[in-house]
Parts: C-alpha cells; structure tokens; sequence
C-alpha cells in the first residue's frame, strides 16, 4: 500500500560525547528534520480475527518494502561544532 505524507516535522535535543578524527567532541543541541512530499510502501498482513461478535484484523506484519521517495528533506542541528559560529550554524 502507497502511503504520502505531504508534511512531517520531527524534533528533539541530542547529546553528543566522542572525537571525529582525533579532536574530542563535546556538545549538545536541537535537532529537527522536514519532510515534504515523501511516499512510502507500507508491507501489511492481516489476518482475521473475531472478538465479541465481530471481525477485526489482527495485524502479522507491518513494514516498510522500499526507501521513502521524498520531494523535500531538510535536516538542522544546533550547535554541532562548539566554539565555532560559522560551522553551527
């Protein structure tokens, strides 16, 4: 099954603690990607089931088939060089 999702915004903090070559990393900061006009091909299995006279669909299997298509991806996080303006930005 096709499913579109014209929108999604999803946001939070992280916490970042190791080296990138050998320069230590210390930092934290916001995080938020954006979506537009992504497409996905959800795999589904149901299979029926009664409860209290009446049908429903047990689900089996729920998954993703292939990569998202998208039209738009927009990926920000704060402060992922500290000490250097230009680069968190």
């Amino acid at each position: 099954m096709d499913v579109y999702y014209p929108h999604v915004v999803v946001s939070g903090k992280y916490k970042m603690v190791g080296n990138v070559a050998r320069v230590p990393i210390r930092t934290d900061g916001d995080w938020s990607i954006v979506v537009d006009g992504a497409t996905v091909l959800w795999e589904v299995k149901a299979v029926p089931e009664r409860r209290n006279n009446h049908v429903f669909l047990h689900l089996t299997r729920f998954g993703f088939r292939t990569q998202p298509e998208m039209k738009f991806l927009k990926l920000y996080a704060s402060n992922l060089v500290p000490r250097n303006r230009n680069l968190s930005k």
